[in-house]
């Protein structure tokens, strides 16, 4: 089968569910590799091997995401969210400090996270687009600005805006349904994208 050549140690890695940067600037030259960190540990159930954690932690904290552009930010938040288990990898980015190195009041929730992802395969919703507006749900008015840094296209960017301000009254519409007459929530319904019924399941909606 041929010899196998590893001259950076990687299959012990591999063996020991570790993962490990190529050099001590790996994430100072590439900042996007902090997301994609937490995205691969998550996904493989691999934790950071210590020097690479720190090496992670002192790039968040020296404001290294601060150089990378919105697209690619937007970018790798996408691919994040588009995972498996997308409230694992929201996890590792917490851990990591990232989410509030991106913006002060972006702090996510996991479980929420997953959610409305999950909840967007009972309301035809966009998964990945569900769990956007998860994402900025604790402050959707104070990141807009910040979702607009990310130049998503406006159809895109206006449903997790929207989802993420209006899924709470619509959590709380539902909740006293037996209340209303079935035209007054036709009205408050009619519009939303699916992404706010999706968000709102996630938020305990019955």
């Amino acid at each position: 089968l041929g010899r196998l050549h590893d001259p950076e140690d990687g299959l012990a890695d591999l063996r020991e569910g570790e993962l490990r940067v190529m050099h001590e600037r790996s994430f100072v030259d590439d900042p996007t590799r902090l997301l994609r960190a937490a995205r691969y540990a998550a996904r493989l159930d691999f934790a950071l091997e210590l020097e690479t954690e720190r090496l992670a932690l002192a790039a968040v904290e020296d404001d290294a995401l601060l150089t990378v552009t919105g697209p690619r930010v937007r970018q790798e938040l996408l691919l994040a969210l588009g995972e498996s288990e997308p409230g694992k990898v929201v996890e590792r980015l917490a851990a990591l400090g990232v989410p509030r190195a991106l913006h002060p009041e972006l702090d996510p929730d996991a479980e929420l996270v997953a959610g409305a992802e999950l909840g967007a395969l009972e309301t035809d919703a966009e998964r990945v687009l569900a769990g956007f507006a998860a994402l900025i749900s604790a402050d959707p008015l104070s990141l807009g600005t910040w979702l607009e840094r990310l130049q998503l296209p406006a159809p895109e960017r206006d449903r997790i805006a929207r989802a993420a301000g209006a899924a709470p009254r619509v959590v709380d519409a539902l909740r006293l349904r037996d209340e209303r007459p079935p035209s007054q929530l036709a009205r408050l319904l009619a519009g939303e994208p699916p992404e706010t019924l999706a968000l709102a399941l996630a938020m305990g909606a019955p």
